[in-house]
């Protein structure tokens, strides 16, 4: 099963990744964390640990561990978007767009562009009536809340694909069915075939 986490091919059922993406990675992560807590805690009451190269080390363990877990994370992300029949791009894309809604609502957020929308000229705006100067000054924070709630939207999305929306059922062009076992039970049975309960 280790497997599951160096290489992308194959697909991964909707239990796998709770399994691997959810609980494994994420005990990883808070457990990195939990050392660095510690020792920082322990640190920043006593000094004299940062002498110790290992300790000062352990202080900073988490920044290396999360990185990490981002490519077994891809990994496994890649492997459940085979499942449901998309291609790997996907991933990237659903990277790329989310990431890019997030930091432009947070820089768009901090950034005021009014003065350049109403061509400012020091303090006082030249050309617009009152009620366009409210409605320009406010654009900053309604553009990033729009960002800001569309890269929300966007993530309970890819969210509900990896951890929720059900598999495709038999083979496809990235493998076998991860859960063909239980749907040759379903079969034996004379059910008709369905798609697998959630945590499978």
């Amino acid at each position: 099963m280790i497997k599951k986490l160096i290489s992308p091919n194959g697909r991964l059922s909707r239990g796998g990744c709770w399994l691997w993406g959810v609980l494994i990675l994420s005990l990883i992560w808070f457990g990195s964390f939990a050392i660095d807590f510690y020792v920082f805690g322990v640190v920043y009451f006593d000094p004299k640990y940062f002498e110790d190269f290992d300790r000062a080390f352990l202080t900073v363990f988490s920044d290396y561990v999360a990185p990490a877990l981002v490519i077994p994370g891809t990994i496994l992300a890649i492997q459940r978007l085979h499942d449901l029949g998309l291609l790997s791009w996907w991933c990237v894309v659903f990277t790329l767009i989310t990431y890019a809604l997030g930091e432009f609502g947070i820089i768009y957020a901090m950034h005021d562009s009014s003065g350049f929308l109403l061509g400012v000229m020091g303090d006082q705006p030249l050309f617009a009536p009152e009620w366009l100067q409210q409605i320009v000054h406010s654009l900053p924070v309604y553009i990033a809340s729009l960002a800001m709630i569309t890269t929300m939207i966007l993530s309970f999305f890819v969210l509900y694909l990896l951890l929720v929306a059900p598999g495709a059922i038999g083979p496809n062009r990235f493998g076998q069915d991860p859960l063909s076992d239980y749907h040759e039970r379903q079969q034996l049975r004379g059910q008709k075939e369905e798609p697998a309960p959630w945590l499978d």
